[in-house]
């Protein structure tokens, strides 16, 4: 569980860093990170072969959670296209001043960090 809080702990970090980084910067993550999936498919597949033993074919679940080739270059090419879209951190979304001259402004913020646990 510690090891948990770690890499939890290392991804609010790194999501505060993130919010600081430029468009071009962002995009050169993205397609690394879409390179990195598909270097590393032979490995994600065994992985993900190990996991789907415990499973049973014929549960529902299995074709959905089965990787390939082809799926994990679906997955990087998926990656390559949010890197094109425009970085919407800091877009301002709604802007008003009120009657007592107080400002408001409505603005694109970065969700932080997510954890999510499979079983």
């Amino acid at each position: 569980m510690n090891e948990v809080i770690q890499q939890l702990n290392n991804a609010k970090e790194a999501a505060r860093k993130m919010v600081a980084i430029n468009e071009e910067v962002s995009s050169r993550i993205l397609h690394h990170l879409a390179d990195a999936l598909v270097a590393a498919k032979d490995e994600i597949i065994a992985a993900n072969r190990l996991d789907l033993e415990k499973m049973p074919e014929t549960n529902w679940q299995y074709d959905r959670l089965l990787l390939t080739a082809d799926r994990i270059q679906n997955m990087a090419d998926d990656v390559r296209n949010v890197a094109r879209l425009p970085m919407p951190i800091g877009e301002i979304l709604e802007e008003r001043t009120l009657d007592n001259g107080l400002h408001l402004k409505k603005t694109r913020v970065p969700l932080g960090v997510v954890g999510v646990i499979y079983e």
